[in-house]
Formats: structure tokens, C-alpha cells, sequence
């Protein structure tokens, strides 16, 4: 059953459909009738360089294809030398952009910014924040 979910789960794009995608968690829960698949409990999912965790992962897919996952609860990001933070993060498989709200914080370097919301394209590294306060 596991596996089923991690095959739902890896959808990359044509550059790095070579990367897996590995999640740990407490818990899984999937509901093939609603299209959905909940991870609870200490999540961790890496998949290349990149590192997320958080308290719970919930996933959207259709026709075996994933279209979001939703992560709630101290989410935490990691890649290289970028490192992220929200209470919730949503991550939009078509444009692969993840989406930080709930007291967003992004650091890279000695360069910390902070906004309403702080959306990544995961892809190209573009970073775009509403609202932005911070230091560089």
C-alpha cells in the first residue's frame, strides 16, 4: 500500500524524474474513493536535494497523478543553502510551486526575509514574497 503511494507521489518533472521520493511518517491514510492519502506524524519527504517535514502531509491526485500536497504544522524546507519555514505550505504540482503562509520565513546566507506569503518555484529557484520584511 506504501508503495502505491510514494508511485502516486512521484510525479517530477522530465529533469529529475530520476529522483525518488521518499516519505516517512507515523501514518498513512489513503482513500482511493476521495482521490486522497494523509501522512501523520513526524513526515519527512525527500526527494533529491530537497527536504521537507512537517506534522501532517495531505495529498490530492487523480488518475494516479498527484495535482497538491498540503503541509501543515511546523513545515520546514531545506535545499542547499535555502531553508524555509511556515505553519502551512502548499505544493502545486503542475508549476511546481510551493506556496509558504502562516508566519513564512525564508533564509539563505545571512539573508532572512519574512512576508505574508513566500511562494517558491521549486524548478528555477524564483522566490517571490507579499508583503516582504528583512535583512540581507
Amino acid at each position: 500500500m506504501l508503495a502505491l503511494v510514494l508511485i502516486l507521489l512521484q510525479t517530477p518533472p522530465p529533469a529529475q524524474q530520476t529522483q525518488k521520493v521518499e516519505i516517512t511518517a507515523d501514518r498513512v491514510e489513503i482513500s482511493q474513493r476521495t482521490g486522497t492519502v494523509a501522512f501523520k506524524g513526524a513526515v519527512k519527504v525527500t526527494r533529491g536535494d530537497l527536504i521537507l517535514t512537517c506534522e501532517t502531509l495531505t495529498g490530492l491526485y487523480d488518475d494516479r497523478r498527484l495535482k497538491s500536497l498540503t503541509a501543515s504544522g511546523h513545515v520546514r524546507v531545506q535545499r542547499g543553502d535555502l531553508s524555509a519555514s511556515s505553519n502551512q505550505a502548499i505544493y502545486h504540482e503542475a508549476d511546481q510551486r510551493l506556496v509558504l503562509s502562516g508566519a513564512p520565513r525564508v533564509q539563505r546566507g545571512d539573508a532572512t526575509l519574512t512576508g505574508r506569503n513566500i511562494t517558491i518555484w521549486l524548478s528555477s529557484e524564483r522566490i517571490v514574497i507579499d508583503k516582504p520584511v528583512g535583512a540581507f
